[in-house]
This record gives structure tokens, C-alpha cells and sequence, in this order.
């Protein structure tokens, strides 16, 4: 005489494997699981105190002091920055937070003559310099 198996409902299987699915979809940081095919929207990279405000401290604030005009000092350089039209040459911004081509400071951190001397007057910034300050317009030109 041959044994039987006893039939298994595959009903039975179906909330244990959704479990261990949703389980599987979760990091262990809570971090948001990635869509398929994509990544997550990154963090931002570039501190504005950390890696921005020393550009300025070593390249700009020496003619962009308190002295007037604009002024880069760490004080409020940001504040003097970020969605603030340009004096000379309104309606543009000095810095419009995600686009950097819209931004007068990195016109004429590249040397776009559109928008008259390249700065710093007697110098130029190093390519690296110029690529973290476009990376922090392009990343919302964020007071971090």
C-alpha cells in the first residue's frame, strides 16, 4: 500500500512569503528602498559653511569684506546671495538656487563676459572651486 501525501493549500504559503518580501524591501537604516531601475534623490554633498564660505574667506572677502557692496564676509554672505537680484544686472539673480547658468555669481566665476569681470579680479578660481560652487547652486544653494 502506498503512503499519501496530504495535499498542502498553497493559501497557506501565501502570507509567509508576503512577509519575507516585505521584510526583504526594507534597509536596516530605514533608508527608502530604491525604485526599480533608479536611485533615491541623493543628499546634498556641498555644506555651505564647509566648503563654500572657505572659498569666499580665501579668495572674495578680501575686496567683498564689510566694506560695503557685497559682501561675502561670514557674517551673512549667503544671505547676500542666494535670490538676490544683482545690482548690475537686474532682474538677474546673484545666485538662483538650482540652476547655476541663471546665476550671475557663476557667470562670472567662469568668466562669462555677459556679465562683465571674471572674479576674483586678478585671479581665477581653481576648476575644482568653481565645480563645488556650481554643485551647491545645482543643489539648492542650501545654508547648511
Amino acid at each position: 500500500m502506498k503512503a499519501r501525501i496530504p495535499a498542502f493549500p498553497l493559501r497557506a504559503l501565501a502570507l509567509p512569503v508576503l512577509a519575507l518580501a516585505a521584510g526583504l524591501a526594507c534597509s536596516d537604516r530605514g533608508d527608502p528602498v530604491s525604485p526599480v531601475g533608479g536611485d533615491p534623490d541623493p543628499l546634498p554633498t556641498v555644506s555651505y559653511s564647509g566648503d563654500i564660505q572657505p572659498i569666499w574667506n580665501g579668495n572674495c572677502a578680501p575686496c567683498h569684506g564689510e566694506n560695503g557692496g557685497l559682501s561675502l564676509s561670514e557674517a551673512g554672505s549667503r544671505a547676500n546671495l542666494v535670490g538676490v537680484v544683482s545690482a548690475g544686472y537686474a532682474p538677474a539673480l546673484r545666485v538662483a538656487a538650482g540652476d547655476p547658468e541663471s546665476s550671475v555669481l557663476y557667470r562670472k566665476l567662469i568668466g562669462d563676459e555677459e556679465f562683465g569681470d571674471r572674479m576674483p579680479q586678478g585671479g581665477a578660481l581653481t576648476e575644482a572651486e568653481i565645480a563645488v560652487v556650481r554643485a551647491w547652486i545645482e543643489e539648492g544653494a542650501r545654508d547648511n
